[in-house]
C-alpha cells in the first residue's frame, strides 16, 4: 500500500464534478469565481494574461491552492459593462483563436 496519488487524478475530471463553474460574489458587484478542475498553472497564466488586456476588467487573479488539489481559482472583476462570466468566455476564444493562427503557422513553416 503506498500514499502516492494516482497521476491520473490530475488530468481525469471525475463523472461527478463539471469540468467549468462559476460563482457569483454576492457581496461584491461585478465580481465572480470560476473554478477550473484538474487544470494547473499552465492554461492559468495564459487565461490570466490574456484577461487583463480587456479593458473591462479591473482585476484578474489565479491560484492553485495546493500541488495535491486539481484545480485553479479565478476571481475576476469587471467595470460593470459586462459581466465576469462574459469576459472570461471572450478571453477562452481569443486564446482559441491565438492558438489556431499558431497551428496554421506552423504548419505552413513545415510544408516549406
Amino acid at each position: 500500500m503506498s500514499n502516492t496519488p494516482n497521476p491520473l487524478d490530475a488530468i481525469t475530471v471525475p463523472a461527478s464534478l463539471k469540468k467549468i463553474n462559476y460563482y457569483k460574489d454576492e457581496k461584491k458587484l461585478n465580481c465572480g469565481y470560476i473554478k477550473i478542475e484538474r487544470e494547473d498553472h499552465t492554461l492559468g497564466n495564459i487565461i490570466h494574461k490574456n484577461i487583463l488586456k480587456n479593458k473591462f476588467v479591473v482585476f484578474s487573479g489565479y491560484k492553485k491552492t495546493h500541488p495535491l488539489e486539481y484545480f485553479i481559482l479565478f476571481k475576476i472583476i469587471t467595470d460593470g459593462n459586462i459581466s465576469p462570466l462574459t469576459a472570461f468566455e471572450n478571453v477562452l476564444q481569443d486564446i482559441y483563436i491565438q492558438l489556431s493562427q499558431l497551428e496554421t503557422e506552423t504548419k505552413m513553416e513545415i510544408i516549406s
